[in-house]
């Protein structure tokens, strides 16, 4: 049974994402602002991110040329290829496939706050992050962070269903004991190997997490259920670098 006003809140949170997305995605051909950044990423990264999605769009092969980003940034050249064969390649097409990262790292990070807080800061959170200046210009960039972000925001999501499992009874926990912990593993590995090399910090704090949340309980509990969960989460990041490398195969 839905808890009062949770209807409500799921309404609201809908509705600033639908704008904080409209935001993103409106006049994406648009240039970004001269003082977006202090490099000259904003303008030149995004031709480099998705060079071989291009290549695939317009030449039939992703690697053609020196080019091979799709090694660095599987995950954003897949979207743009797939934005590419609907509608055609473009600089606002490449950017398309981040403004929906974007708002989907917005809702699992405000899912996440609202799991550990409660509805009011859960909504706080998405109302600033989804009409944030720069959150919303660097979503509207074909680059390569918006990827890597929504990734780790799936890796969040996966770990706290950890917590949620252990202390949700037999049944619960039963059945996240294995897939939370894989599929937090995977999705924290996916972020460097699948979304971008920048985020080669998030699965060894995720590890770090899981080890010391273990000496919350009885030593010898905590310590089995601990390496337990190592256990699963290593073999989540293994699977993800098999399907990394099973993507360098494919192109």
């Amino acid at each position: 049974m839905q808890k009062p006003g949770a209807t409500l809140t799921l309404l609201i949170l809908g509705a600033i994402l639908l704008a904080g997305w409209a935001m993103r995605a409106v006049h994406l051909d648009a240039d970004p602002p001269e003082k977006l950044s202090w490099s000259q990423g904003p303008y030149t990264d995004g031709a480099l991110v998705v060079h071989n999605a291009r290549n695939d769009a317009l030449f039939g092969s992703w690697i053609r040329d020196h080019a091979n980003d799709i090694y660095f940034y599987p995950l954003t050249n897949l979207a743009a290829r797939a934005v590419f064969a609907v509608a055609g390649v473009g600089r606002g097409q490449a950017a398309f496939a981040n403004t929906v990262f974007g708002v989907l790292s917005i809702l699992l990070f405000g899912v996440a706050i609202m799991r550990a807080c409660g509805r009011a800061p859960a909504v706080l959170f998405t109302l600033f992050a989804a009409f944030h200046y720069y959150l919303v210009m660097y979503d509207r960039l074909a680059i390569a962070e918006p990827a890597m972000i929504f990734l780790a925001g799936l890796a969040v999501f996966a770990f706290q269903s950890i917590a949620i499992g252990r202390g949700g009874g037999r049944a619960r926990a039963g059945g996240f004991a294995l897939a939370a912990p894989v599929a937090a593993g995977f999705f924290a590995a996916a972020a460097v190997l699948i979304g971008k090399a920048h985020a080669l910090y998030f699965p060894v704090a995720m590890l770090l997490a899981i080890v010391i949340a273990a000496g919350a309980g009885k030593k010898k509990d905590a310590s089995r259920s601990r390496n337990r969960r190592l256990a699963f989460v290593v073999l989540g990041m293994a699977v993800a670098a098999l399907v990394w490398s099973a993507l360098l195969g494919f192109v």
